[in-house]
């Protein structure tokens, strides 16, 4: 298990890069663990972009785009709040939270 909650710095550790590290996201700031998922986040996988990040922008806009790679969600219309949410729901039901991002820049929005 990897250390609970990390730095932005140290979270991009855990890109899926190295196979004897396990996958880690960040969405609204919490830590998720997808290491079960590594066929989807890992190293060429279709999400690996979301690996070692807050990836709360991109989820909440449905977005693989560099631009959206990130946790600024301040300008965020209700609905792509509503796909976030949706989403973190998803990996709460998934997939562990092992901790939560120190130095978050997740606005807090709902």
């Amino acid at each position: 298990m990897p250390p609970g909650d990390l730095t932005n710095e140290e979270l991009r550790r855990y890109d899926g890069s190295n196979p004897a590290l396990p996958i880690l996201l960040a969405a609204k700031g919490r830590i998720f663990d997808m290491t079960r998922g590594r066929d989807f986040y890992g190293k060429g996988g279709p999400y690996n972009c979301f690996a070692g990040i807050d990836c709360s922008r991109a989820l909440a806009k449905v977005s693989l785009e560099k631009k959206d790679l990130n946790a600024n969600c301040a300008d965020l219309f209700a609905s792509e709040r509503d796909v976030l949410n949706d989403w973190v729901a998803k990996f709460e039901a998934k997939y562990p939270v092992v901790g939560n991002v120190l130095d978050s820049t997740y606005d807090g929005a709902p």
